[in-house]
């Protein structure tokens, strides 16, 4: 149990850094265009 439980953390945390990640790169891209 403590196993899953770690390993669902895990790809949480992994999930979240993606998707700041993505809304990050996604303002630039924005800001850029705006830019332009």
């Amino acid at each position: 149990m403590k196993v899953v439980t770690t390993s669902c953390c895990f790809v949480y945390k992994v999930v979240e850094a993606n998707l700041v990640f993505i809304v990050v790169e996604s303002g630039q891209l924005l800001r850029v265009g705006e830019g332009l």
